[in-house]
């Protein structure tokens, strides 16, 4: 009697973990996290199998107005050599009647949804500065583009350094 009562102790607890090791596997959602971007057919490049530009989904604002901003390594905070630029992007900005639109964007290491995450924490953080600096927050919108739309190939700092970005783009209409 004792040994069938390991037996079937042994029997529950196995199929107790088999059970258990099933459901590890399924991703929890963050409350407090973003909201993923949903993609939709007319975004994806079916060449190369993922995400369009934006330049070919909305029209960028002239480099010669706002300038994209660079960011640290697995940071969000406006640097100090960004906020003389972002003050003039503000300045122009505030005369726009059109929306505009902050991408956020990262370099390739990290996975998928950090990066997401931290492009999405880019985006808000510029979004706070030029609101802070009297821009009217409903002409801001923001997105995360992740790092899957780098400015430049390569698996260097030199390039890292160019991927960690906010870009500009005027709202379709």
């Amino acid at each position: 009697m004792y040994k069938l009562m390991q037996v079937i102790l042994l029997v529950v607890l196995t199929l107790s973990m088999v059970g258990c090791k099933s459901c590890c596997h399924k991703k929890v959602v963050d409350p407090a996290s973003p909201p993923q971007q949903i993609i939709s057919k007319d975004m994806v490049d079916p060449e190369i199998g993922r995400t369009k530009p934006s330049s070919t989904i909305h029209e960028p604002v002239e480099q010669t107005d706002v300038k994209t901003v660079y960011f640290n390594y697995d940071r969000f905070e406006i640097r100090p050599d960004q906020i003389p630029d972002l003050e003039k992007s503000a300045k122009f900005i505030k005369k726009q009647s059109r929306t505009i639109l902050i991408e956020g964007h990262c370099d390739e290491r990290g996975t998928i949804e950090y990066n997401m995450s931290l492009g999405q924490k880019r985006a808000d953080a510029v979004k706070a500065f030029l609101v802070n600096r009297g821009v009217e927050e409903a002409k801001l919108s923001t997105i995360s583009r992740g790092k899957e739309m780098p400015a430049v190939q390569g698996d260097n700092e030199a390039a890292r350094s160019k991927n960690r970005r906010c870009e500009f783009y005027y709202n379709s209409k």
